[in-house]
């Protein structure tokens, strides 16, 4: 369920940022093994400067850069998933962002 929340909260905050770029094209993944179990979400044909993806997932780096672009919700994400042991990041890849969310398996 919080996973799903913070995958909401990701979306949002990009739906709201790129609303002059939609339709958004996304694409979802998630691979699992016997130790880590990371979902991706790439979102293609956006740019987004550096600084910005630079403290997209830090509460103590964000900063209002602009009232454009308010990612409380990203940063509400990446806590999300921390709390529940969890990794995030942000990068840019080729014509896009990638968002990744990894996370330790615990076999009973």
């Amino acid at each position: 369920m919080f996973l799903k929340l913070a995958v909401c909260y990701i979306l949002k905050d990009n739906i709201r940022y790129f609303s002059g770029c939609l339709p958004l094209n996304y694409r979802f993944d998630i691979k699992a093994n016997t130790e880590i179990l990371t979902l991706t979400i790439d979102l293609y044909g956006v740019e987004v400067p550096d600084y910005i993806i630079d403290s997209m997932f830090s509460p103590w780096k964000h900063t209002m850069l602009s009232q454009s672009f308010d990612y409380w919700g990203i940063v509400i994400a990446g806590t999300i998933v921390e709390r529940h042991h969890g990794k995030s990041k942000v990068e840019r890849i080729e014509n896009g962002l990638r968002f990744t969310f990894d996370f330790k398996a615990i076999l009973s």
